[in-house]
């Protein structure tokens, strides 16, 4: 599976408007354009679909903090949504310069507040991408990246349907 270069920011990180966005990369995007259909694209997607049919986010957690927490739950997905586009495009530079200690370092940052927030593919991934930079494997940064992408995607979304944001 393809991956545009990780220095290249997916179209949900430019439009936070981080500075330095390429913005011809083709990235999967969190806030999408209205799809165009063209049988004949052929191009590869950069996130790698996930077969995992549990929720972005714990089911049972949100439904708990929804009823017992909910501003609590607001400010835990707002500092989410200012702080995690920021460490995912530290990351991918990261991993584009096959940096390993701060691919792992930001991995392990990103898969603490996964599972604080109870986001467990994420979670999981993120650990798979930290576990690949402890164990030297630069050529597994490129694909476990591509799976962090996706569940962030994922849990974006979740966390945009949300009334109180």
């Amino acid at each position: 599976m393809g991956l545009s270069p990780p220095g290249c920011l997916p179209t949900f990180l430019q439009r936070l408007a981080l500075p330095d966005c390429d913005t011809g990369c083709g990235a999967r995007t969190l806030y999408p354009e209205p799809a165009v259909t063209d049988s004949t694209d052929t191009s590869p997607a950069d996130a790698t679909p996930t077969t995992d049919t549990r929720p972005p986010i714990n089911a049972a957690w949100l439904t708990r903090m929804r009823t017992l927490k909910p501003e609590f739950l607001t400010t835990l997905f707002t500092v989410f949504l200012e702080d995690e586009p920021k460490r995912i495009t530290a990351l991918g530079d990261a991993v584009c310069r096959v940096d390993l200690d701060t691919v792992r370092y930001l991995a392990h940052s990103i898969k603490g507040a996964a599972a604080t927030l109870g986001m467990e593919r994420l979670c999981e991934a993120a650990r798979d991408l930290e576990h690949a930079a402890k164990d030297g494997q630069a050529e597994a940064l490129a694909e476990q990246y591509t799976k962090v992408l996706g569940e962030m995607e994922a849990v974006f979304e979740v966390m945009r349907g949300e009334p109180e944001l």
